[in-house]
């Protein structure tokens, strides 16, 4: 790894290349807001997906939030990449460790380039920091190193190796106007109240049905906290969740309000923010509601939540440590899913209602 510039803190053009994904885009916005606290006089642009630019609408520590397609034919890309030439950007942090995020960043011409050098993309970085601080644990746990890294301090890691301080490391997102907006026409579309005690459910999850826990708990948990408890029960999720939604609420005995295909992720925001509690798999959506302050029950399966479990005190992660686990599959290679069939709905009941009382 080549020296660390001169001046950091005198740097006026950063490039910050965000991650594909939801959930790690939100576990982004501290080394967002630790970035913007080392570099004060900087002008930082950040370079999304448009699916995660709904994220920082409004984002106080970027200034401008640029969006780029991964389909777009390679004359709209290199077009767009012209554009950012221009810029003559003087830092570029690459959060993806892919090799297609580096060569972005070569070929824009950011003077400074740093990543982690993974996929064989070294040679396009200035500031290559090594690749076993990051790779993702393919160990059972029965074999598995203790020292596994959080994604939000592999994020940090970045500025840490242009020696700029790490003041902050919990995600943080404050949902726009806007967003403010569309969901009090949601909300009141439900006949929902403000302050109304309302838990939503998160039953989807990205990269294959490994990751989420079973239709039919979801619902007998549902039901159960609405005769039990008394709150309103909110259902989660894009448009291609709508048939999963339609299987819980079927097997429900009690009515749960459907804002699945409803909702944006700006909406969702706001939305998750009145909720007070969301029930959700390793998604997105578990990272987008510690984010806005909710507490959150975290349903792991496949995934190693030392790895991406949301990093505040108002979240609970319910998991079963096996010797498969974590095995990453998008797919269970078990009939009966272990992972997922031995967390049980009384379980997760209790969880939630140990956090509807919760005050951080």
């Amino acid at each position: 790894m080549t020296a660390v510039p001169a001046k950091v803190s005198e740097l006026e053009r950063v490039l910050v290349i965000a991650p594909n994904w939801i959930g790690d885009a939100v576990m982004s916005t501290p080394m967002l807001a630790n970035l913007r606290r080392g570099l004060p006089k900087a002008t930082i642009d950040l370079l999304v997906l448009p699916r995660v630019a709904p994220l920082f609408e409004e984002y106080p520590h970027v200034n401008r939030v640029l969006t780029w397609s991964a389909t777009a034919t390679w004359r709209d890309q290199l077009a767009h990449i012209r554009t950012l030439r221009r810029v003559k950007y003087e830092l570029a942090l690459l959060l993806p460790n892919s090799f297609r995020s580096a060569v972005q960043a070569w070929m824009i011409g950011a003077h400074t380039r740093v990543g982690y050098a993974t996929d064989g993309r070294r040679w396009f970085l200035t500031h290559p920091i090594p690749p076993g601080y990051v790779q993702p644990l393919r160990r059972s746990s029965a074999h598995a190193h203790q020292d596994v890294i959080h994604q939000v301090d592999a994020y940090l890691g970045l500025i840490e190796a242009l020696e700029i301080p790490v003041l902050e490391r919990v995600p943080l997102l404050v949902p726009s106007p806007g967003a403010e907006a569309a969901a009090d026409l949601l909300w009141t579309s439900q006949g929902l109240r403000t302050g109304e005690g309302v838990v939503g459910i998160c039953p989807g999850a990205a990269s294959g049905p490994a990751k989420r826990w079973w239709p039919e708990r979801f619902a007998a948990l549902a039901d159960r906290l609405m005769t039990e408890t008394g709150v309103r029960v909110v259902l989660f999720g894009n448009a291609n969740e709508m048939a999963l939604a339609a299987q819980i609420r079927a097997r429900m005995t009690q009515h749960a309000v459907s804002f699945t295909g409803l909702d944006t992720l700006s909406s969702f925001m706001a939305l998750a923010a009145r909720c007070r509690v969301l029930v959700t798999n390793d998604a997105g959506s578990m990272h987008v509601a510690a984010a806005v302050g909710t507490p959150v029950v975290a349903i792991f399966g496949p995934t190693d939540p030392r790895r991406t479990a949301p990093m505040t005190q108002s979240a609970t992660v319910l998991r079963r440590d096996l010797p498969c686990s974590p095995c990453f599959r998008a797919v269970c290679p078990y009939t009966d899913h272990p992972c997922m069939r031995l967390i049980e709905v009384e379980e997760v009941y209790a969880a939630v209602d140990h956090m509807l009382g919760f005050r951080p």
